[in-house]
């Protein structure tokens, strides 16, 4: 129902309150059932609002544990980061230390050499 035939039902009605007489039966029924019908397309009206608000409302909480989920997925993401990053340090003082161990014996094989010549010379 458009606004402007709303605004007229609700003159027509305000003005059939008080001049009911003036109405023949017909005109009546017309201006009642015109009434049944305005009330009926409001419920209509109200009713898919509600519809929509519940919608709006799931999609909401639909998008709130998404983000928590993603919250969570982030949150995992960045410990196996951090725990990544400390396997990295790890290793690489490891490889450090092989490297520094590695020379030592190499100098010590070149000691060992040296000195096994000199006994032999």
């Amino acid at each position: 129902m458009s606004c402007i035939a709303g605004l007229r039902l609700v003159q027509v009605s305000e003005w059939a309150e008080v001049h009911r007489e003036m109405l023949n039966p017909l005109e009546r029924e017309f201006l009642e059932a015109s009434q049944i019908l305005a009330r009926q397309v409001e419920a209509d009206r109200e009713a898919q609002q509600q519809r929509e608000l519940e919608a709006a409302q799931k999609l909401a909480e639909a998008e709130a544990q998404r983000a928590e989920i993603q919250t969570r997925a982030n949150r995992g993401l960045r410990l196996l980061a951090v725990g990544l990053i400390i396997f990295l340090v790890a290793a690489l003082g490891s490889a450090f230390l092989a490297l520094q161990q590695t020379a030592r014996v190499e100098d010590q094989n070149r000691l060992a050499t040296a000195a096994s010549w000199r006994r032999q010379q």
